[in-house]
Protein backbone atom coordinates (compact mmCIF):
# COMPACT_ATOMS: atom_id res chain seq x y z
CA UNK A 1 0.00 0.00 0.00
CA UNK A 2 1.42 3.50 -1.01
CA UNK A 3 1.28 6.59 1.86
CA UNK A 4 3.10 9.46 2.27
CA UNK A 5 4.09 9.15 -1.55
CA UNK A 6 6.03 5.51 -0.18
CA UNK A 7 5.64 2.22 -0.28
CA UNK A 8 4.60 1.05 2.82
CA UNK A 9 4.90 -3.09 4.04
CA UNK A 10 3.96 -2.73 7.79
CA UNK A 11 0.89 -2.84 9.35
CA UNK A 12 1.20 1.28 10.25
CA UNK A 13 2.85 4.06 8.13
CA UNK A 14 5.85 5.10 10.03
CA UNK A 15 5.20 8.39 8.87
CA UNK A 16 1.78 9.35 9.43
CA UNK A 17 0.64 6.24 11.19
CA UNK A 18 -2.43 5.78 9.21
CA UNK A 19 -3.35 1.89 9.49
CA UNK A 20 -2.15 -0.01 6.61
CA UNK A 21 -5.64 -1.86 5.57
CA UNK A 22 -3.71 -3.97 3.22
CA UNK A 23 -2.57 -6.04 5.63
CA UNK A 24 -4.91 -6.25 8.50
CA UNK A 25 -8.04 -7.38 6.58
CA UNK A 26 -5.93 -10.41 5.13
CA UNK A 27 -3.98 -11.66 8.36
CA UNK A 28 -1.98 -14.04 5.58
CA UNK A 29 -0.23 -11.21 3.98
CA UNK A 30 0.95 -10.53 7.62
CA UNK A 31 2.05 -14.31 7.77
CA UNK A 32 4.21 -14.00 3.94
CA UNK A 33 5.52 -11.39 4.96
CA UNK A 34 7.53 -12.72 8.15
CA UNK A 35 7.86 -16.10 5.92
CA UNK A 36 9.68 -13.67 3.75
CA UNK A 37 11.39 -11.26 5.95
CA UNK A 38 12.57 -15.31 7.67
CA UNK A 39 13.80 -16.33 4.57
CA UNK A 40 15.88 -12.96 3.86
CA UNK A 41 17.39 -13.64 6.85
CA UNK A 42 18.15 -17.49 6.34
CA UNK A 43 19.74 -16.75 2.79
CA UNK A 44 22.19 -14.15 4.30
CA UNK A 45 23.48 -16.69 7.22
CA UNK A 46 24.05 -19.05 4.07
CA UNK A 47 25.83 -16.65 2.31
CA UNK A 48 27.99 -16.24 5.84
CA UNK A 49 28.58 -19.94 6.23
CA UNK A 50 29.67 -20.26 3.09
CA UNK A 51 31.77 -17.54 3.28
CA UNK A 52 33.43 -19.17 6.36
CA UNK A 53 33.76 -22.49 4.65
CA UNK A 54 35.98 -21.00 1.90
CA UNK A 55 38.43 -19.61 4.35
CA UNK A 56 40.72 -22.86 4.89
CA UNK A 57 43.38 -22.00 7.08
CA UNK A 58 46.28 -24.46 6.78
CA UNK A 59 46.21 -25.75 10.70
CA UNK A 60 42.49 -26.42 10.30
CA UNK A 61 41.90 -29.56 11.53
CA UNK A 62 39.30 -31.93 9.27
CA UNK A 63 36.69 -31.73 11.95
CA UNK A 64 36.32 -28.45 11.59
CA UNK A 65 36.65 -28.86 7.91
CA UNK A 66 33.54 -31.27 8.29
CA UNK A 67 31.77 -28.98 11.02
CA UNK A 68 31.45 -25.74 8.58
CA UNK A 69 30.70 -28.38 5.72
CA UNK A 70 27.70 -29.47 7.88
CA UNK A 71 26.74 -26.00 9.04
CA UNK A 72 26.37 -24.74 4.82
CA UNK A 73 24.28 -27.99 4.45
CA UNK A 74 22.09 -27.38 7.54
CA UNK A 75 21.68 -23.59 6.35
CA UNK A 76 20.71 -24.54 2.70
CA UNK A 77 18.02 -27.05 4.35
CA UNK A 78 16.41 -23.98 6.32
CA UNK A 79 16.80 -21.70 3.15
CA UNK A 80 14.60 -24.54 0.94
CA UNK A 81 12.15 -24.93 4.06
CA UNK A 82 11.48 -20.83 4.40
CA UNK A 83 11.08 -20.96 0.85
CA UNK A 84 8.70 -23.91 0.45
CA UNK A 85 6.40 -21.58 2.90
CA UNK A 86 6.27 -18.55 1.19
CA UNK A 87 5.84 -20.22 -2.18
CA UNK A 88 3.24 -22.33 -0.82
CA UNK A 89 1.29 -19.50 1.23
CA UNK A 90 1.67 -17.38 -1.79
CA UNK A 91 -0.30 -19.83 -4.06
CA UNK A 92 -2.88 -20.06 -1.59
CA UNK A 93 -3.01 -16.21 -1.08
CA UNK A 94 -3.37 -15.78 -5.36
Amino acid sequence: MKCCKQEVTTNFCPHCGKENTAFTANPLLSLLRHLQNGLKLQEVQLARQRERQQQYHDNDTIDKRERRARNVRSHEKSVAKWQGWAEALTAVIK
